[in-house]
Parts: C-alpha cells; structure tokens; sequence
C-alpha cells in the first residue's frame, strides 16, 4: 500500500493540479484472479464524443468508442494498479498499445490524475513511463485513442465495474442502409462516422455539422442528429434535417425547399454497410468529418473513419410536409407556369387579330399560347419560350430616342451588346435603337388628388352608409353636395369623375397606403393594445396585400371546398405525373397534406413570406407579432381593404362587324 501512495502522489505532483472528484471516481480496478470469473469493468473518456464506452474493435485497430455495452466493451485486470495487464471480454489478447493487442501484451499502470479545469479520473500509461507522453488520450481529430501528455481531459477516464447481466445483452440492431433506393420515406436515419462522431445540424439549425464539434454525444432520438432521405422520382434523393425542417445543400446550408442531390459510394472496406456521400452535381463535394475542422465538404474521396458512414434507423417519420417541399422547387415552378399560359390564354381571348393594332397581339401567337396551354408535358424552358414568344408578338409603339443637341444631334440612343446605352448616328432599320414602350395606366392628377382626399375626410366624418349617400353629403369648406361639387370638377378639368366605391373600418386602429400613380389602395385594420405608434406595422402590412395579392387574409378564411379542391388536384396532378404515379397512396395524401402548407402560402396574407426581408424573415403574421413586441405592444390583424385601379370595370369591346350587321337588319325591317 506504501508503493501505491507513493505513485499517486508522484502523478499528482508531475500533472501540477488539485481536483476534486465524486466519490468512486478515483477508485482503482480491482485486480482478478480468478481468471474464469474475472471482475468486469467499462471505461469511459471525459472528453470523447463519438460514444460512451471504449471497445475492444480488433487485433490491429485499437479502442474505439460505442454508447452501447457488448463484450467488447468488458474489461479486466491481472497483476496490480502499478503493473497490470489489461485484458477484454472478447479476446483472449491483451492490449499492447492503444492501437493494439498481442498474446504477451504490456504492463501498464493506472493512477490518479487531476486535470486542470476540476475534473478528475484514472490516467492509464505503460509501466514506468509516468514523465512521458504516453498517456492514453481520446485525441480529437483523430479516429481512434492515441498517447499524449495526461495534461488535458483526453486522457481522463472512468473506470467503473460492471453489474449488468453476463453476457450483456445484444443492443438492438437497427436497420441499415447503403443504398440510396432502400431510402424508406416513412424512416429517419442517424449518420454516424467510424470514430468520428455523428452527423447533426448546427444549433441555430443552419448548418450541417458533427456532434464532435457541437460538443455532444452520438444520441439517436435527438432530433438534431435524425435526417430523413428523399425522392420525388426515384433518381435525385435529398438529404433532410428532421429537427430543422429543412433540405441540405452542397454548401452544408439548410433551405426549406428544393437543395441539392447526394449520392451515395460504397465504403465496406471499413465496415459492413458503410457508405460515403457526396452531392452528385458538384465535383469534389464529399462530407467528411474532421474534429478538428467539425464537418467539411471538400475534395478528400479517400474512403477514411471521417467519411464512412453508417446510415442506420431512428425512427418513424411523416414525409408530408419534406416532400411537399421539393415540390416547391422545379415541379412548382413548372405549375406556376402551366397556370400563367393558362392565364394569358383566358386574359386575351379578345385581344388578339390577325392585323393586331396598338395593344393587341398577333392571332398566330395567341394561336400557339392556346396549344401549350392543353399541352400538359412542356418543360419548364418550353413553356417560359412560349411565354416569351407570345409576349413578343404585342402590338407596340416602336419608336426612337434621338438627340438634339450638340454632338447628341442626329444620333439616337442604343443598346451596347453589353447591356449599356450610347449614343450612335440615327438608323431607323437598326433594331438596337428600336424602344417600345407598353404602359397602360394613366397618372392622377393633383385636383383628383385633392377630391379624393377630401372625399376621404367626408366618409371618415360623416360615415355614409354607401355611394347614394356620400353624393348627398356637404362637401368640406362649401355649401354643395358632393354631387354637385362632382360636376364642377367635370366641367373644369374636361374629364369624367365618379365615385364607384368606399369603404370604412369604426373600430380599431387603420392605417392607410396607396401605390404609386394611385393603382392601388389598401386600408388595414388592427387591434393595438399598448401606447404604440402601429402606422409602420400597418403600412408595411399594407404594401404586402398591394404587392403579393392574397385571396384570403388568414387560413382559417379558406372554405372548405377550396381546400378539398387543392388536395384533389394535388392528388390528381400525382396521378398523372409519371415520376409519381407509382408512390403508394397514403404516400400521395401525405404529399398532399403537406402541400397545403405552401397552398394557404401562396393565398393567405398572414401565411404569406413577409417581403420586407430586411426588416423580418419569416410570415407575416410572424412579423406583426415581432415588431409589435419590439415597440413593447401588441397588434392583433384584423381586416383589410384592397382596391386596385380599374377593378370592375367592364372595358367596351366594339364589334364593328356585329353593328353594321344590326343595322343592316333594322334597315330591312
């Protein structure tokens, strides 16, 4: 016992620290004697992260860490705490070094050592060797356990006996896969390393990294190392963060929405079932796992601990939602697509001729639009050639600008093969000096600024039930109607003036926005709670229903026959895609479900992507929610008022042919 004492003071001394353990920690292994009833220990590292106990993983490999407890990771001690021989449940070998295990083995010691942050364990080195640097130590960008210096946590460990039952039960084996067409949509999957750690995502869920550089242990139920593998058609399969919600790309970012293809390239050489994954649309793009660096995507294809990978299963998984969200990518865009053609086909029925005039567009190409429009297997880059070729074939003004001064005269503006404009002698045959200038609306002028203002003031005072009774209001600062007033102003700027539509919010707080040019108006309604100013809230809100349009203000506003209409067509559009006709039908209705998260998107206001990045990313009722908190309130949407120039009105299309015809009838009677 002296000799013991003696050591442990010795290693306390040469490491130069004070610590203080739980007890148990800094308890020596009893030594066995009894060979065929050895006492079994596990050890553990305080610092690894790629698993809890070492193991014994063969003769030429050396210790390696696993969280689950086999024969392997059973342990045994012949000898004494100065010279032991350390021996495994499931060799007859004993260890050598920390790389290997022969018949004869070596001695080694085990002591105590104090590390200089507090904690404290068992520090294990060849016998006699306590000044040197060869110190059992979990080195972080490393594969395996190394020697160092027992001057870090590296080289702390726990040795603790073992109580479990004999054999230790099995761990469960779950599922593995090494190819991307066993890819279950219903299963998640951990991506574990051969001694490096696992994958995961970052904490603030924007980076693919590894549980080595996060700092945590390898732990499939947590979210964050879970990821689910996807395909729409059976050829590109993505990779998916099931805590994030989101699609990995190339760059190791995370996107909701379509990302980039992986593939995967056999890497059994270091274990059965190993794979290693790059993305297949991008030379020198595979993952690896480097401790020291965490998770990089980088040109290194040697097949190593850091990219052989095991892809096993965590659990259950709705792939609902995921897959919808590859749905917003191409197959989104090409419907998106589909519907514009459809779109210009119906705004343009009448607007077109085989002599087109000014605003009209040829017969031919609203002829071809039509075709495509019932043509349901165009690409994405057919249908955008045929949107363009239809939008080129309008009748406009073509027309030059010219210079008239100085050096400018005689020339005319063009555009430069770079995109830039000059100036050049004036040709009327050369198309570079060729403009058209399409413009529809027309600009309000100042005195109808004035009456609509004023206008505005009548209804917010005097609260007309509708049009009939403004008209019969007192117009500010005059004895007349609003009527007569109305005429007044006819007569004076010789153009018609009529008052269509209004409307008023009582309650609440509104806040009032019109477009540029008076295009739009909208009139935004919010209950506020706090002494907060809501214009900037109400006005950016406003500019949303101007620019993005939403049929309806919230989700819960859609019927319910809209809604079992989009799942309907969701499904019908499935069924008539070749690349997923053949998915299983609850896999359909999932897709489906899932799709109408993007659906009330594209439709709902307070789903909708809040434009205004700069200020807030997310919906927009999120960033209602956000900058009422911020001005230490809160703003609750209530309705809203939109009003677009023009909306209503029936433009008269003259049928000069049908005209002459009635009066050649009426001539005749």
């Amino acid at each position: 016992m002296k000799n013991a004492r003696h050591f442990l003071l010795m290693v306390a001394r040469l490491l130069c620290s004070i610590a203080v353990r739980a007890e148990g920690a800094t308890a020596l292994p009893q030594m066995s004697t009894d060979l065929e009833n050895p006492v079994f220990y596990t050890i553990s590292n305080t610092r690894s992260t790629s698993g809890k106990y070492l193991y014994y993983a063969g003769d030429n490999v050396g210790l390696r860490d696993a969280n689950d407890i086999t024969l392997a990771s059973l342990f045994y001690f012949t000898g004494t705490a100065e010279a032991c021989y350390i021996h495994n449940a499931a060799t007859t070998k004993k260890v050598a070094s920390v790389t290997s295990w022969t018949d004869a083995g070596i001695e080694w010691t085990i002591g105590v050592t104090p590390y200089g942050d507090g904690t404290t364990g068992l520090c294990i080195c060849p016998k006699g060797n306590t000044q040197s640097s060869e110190y059992w130590n979990e080195f972080t960008y490393n594969d395996a356990y190394t020697t160092y210096a027992a001057n870090d946590a590296g080289s702390v460990f726990v040795i603790e006996p073992y109580t479990g039952t004999y054999p230790p039960e099995a761990p469960e084996v779950k599922p593995s896969i090494s190819s991307l067409a066993d890819a279950d949509p219903t299963k998640c999957y951990t991506i574990n390393t051969a001694g490096r750690g696992a994958w995961t995502v970052s904490a603030d869920a924007t980076m693919l990294s590894s549980t080595g550089y996060e700092g945590f242990d390898i732990d499939p139920a947590d979210t964050r190392q879970q990821f689910a593998i996807l395909s729409l058609n059976d050829e590109d399969y993505y990779l998916y963060s099931v805590s994030a919600k989101k699609f990995i790309k190339q760059g190791r970012t995370l996107v909701a929405g379509i990302a980039d293809a992986i593939e995967f390239v056999d890497a059994s050489v270091v274990g059965e079932g190993r794979v290693m994954v790059y993305f297949k649309d991008f030379g020198g793009s595979y993952v690896n796992v480097n401790e020291r660096e965490g998770l990089v995507i980088n040109s290194w294809s040697t097949i190593d601990a850091g990219n052989a990978v095991l892809i096993s299963e965590a659990g259950d998984f709705d792939a609902g939602e995921a897959l919808a969200m590859l749905l917003t990518g191409e197959q989104m865009e090409l419907e998106a697509l589909k519907t514009q053609v459809k779109e210009l086909v119906a705004a343009h029925a009448g607007n077109h001729s085989s002599v087109p005039a000014i605003g009209q567009y040829s017969t031919s190409a609203y002829e071809a639009l039509a075709a495509v429009a019932d043509d349901e297997n165009l690409t994405k880059e057919e249908l955008e050639e045929a949107i363009a070729a239809f939008e080129a074939a309008k009748c406009l003004p073509v027309f030059t600008i010219d210079g008239v001064y100085r050096y400018a005269a005689g020339m005319s503006i063009y555009e430069n093969v770079d995109g830039s404009l000059l100036w050049k002698e004036t040709d009327r045959t050369d198309e570079s000096m060729l403009w058209v200038f399409d413009m529809n609306e027309t600009v309000v002028g100042v005195t109808d600024k004035v009456v609509v203002k004023n206008l505005a003031t009548i209804v917010a005072t005097d609260a007309p039930a509708d049009v009939e009774a403004l008209k019969a209001c007192t117009y500010p600062n005059s004895n007349l109607t609003v009527t007569e007033i109305m005429q007044e102003k006819v007569m004076s700027i010789g153009e018609n003036m009529q008052i269509r539509r209004f409307s008023r919010f009582a309650e609440n707080t509104s806040v009032a926005y019109v477009h540029a040019g008076g295009t739009h108006g909208v009139l935004v309604n919010l209950a506020v709670e706090g002494d907060i100013d809501a214009t900037e809230i109400g006005k950016n809100v406003a500019m949303q229903i101007a620019a993005m349009k939403a049929q309806y203000w919230d989700k819960s506003l859609v019927p319910a026959e809209a809604v079992e209409k989009e799942l309907a067509v969701q499904v019908a559009l499935m069924d008539n895609d070749p690349k997923m006709a053949s998915k299983p039908a609850q896999v359909k209705e999932k897709i489906a479900q899932g799709k109408m998260a993007a659906f009330y998107k594209e439709i709902c206001l307070l789903q909708q992507e809040f434009v205004r990045a700069d200020l807030f990313k997310g919906d927009v009722a999120g960033y209602i929610a956000d900058a009422a908190k911020k001005l230490g309130g809160k703003i609750t949407f209530v309705d809203a008022i939109h009003y677009t120039k023009g909306e209503g009105i029936e433009k008269k299309v003259d049928d000069f042919a049908a005209e002459v015809a009635a009066q050649v009838a009426g001539a005749h009677k």
